[in-house]
C-alpha cells in the first residue's frame, strides 16, 4: 500500500496532459496552463488581465514564478526566492504559490 502513496505512482507514470487554472484575485485574474508529461512540468503558460493597478507589475511575477515551475515534479513545486519585489509584489507572490499549491495537490 505505500506503493500508491509514492509520487512515481501517483504522478510519474501519467501520460502528457494540460491543467487549465483560473482565479479571480483582488488585483487582478489569472489563467495558467500547466502542460505536464510523466508527472513532471512541460510548459508554463501564464496570463494576468483585469489588473486593478497595473505598477504592481502581477503579470512579471507570474511570468517569473510559472517560468520555476518548468522541469519540477507536479504537485511538489518548490518556490525560489523572488528577486528585488516590493511588498505588495511579495504578497501577489504568496498568494498565486499558495493557489498554486492548491489546485494542484
Amino acid at each position: 500500500m505505500e506503493e500508491l502513496k509514492s509520487w512515481d505512482w501517483q504522478y510519474g507514470q501519467t501520460p502528457e496532459f494540460t491543467y487549465d487554472l483560473e482565479r479571480v484575485f483582488p488585483w487582478g485574474r489569472v489563467t495558467l496552463q500547466l502542460r505536464s508529461k510523466h508527472g513532471v512540468v512541460l510548459d508554463c503558460a501564464p496570463i494576468v488581465s483585469d489588473l486593478k493597478n497595473p505598477q504592481l507589475n502581477a503579470d512579471h511575477c507570474l511570468h517569473e514564478l510559472a517560468s520555476s515551475l518548468v522541469g519540477q515534479r507536479y504537485g511538489f513545486f518548490q518556490f525560489g526566492q523572488p528577486s528585488g519585489q516590493s511588498e505588495a509584489q511579495g504578497t501577489i507572490r504568496q498568494d498565486l504559490e499558495a493557489w498554486i499549491v492548491n489546485e494542484t495537490s
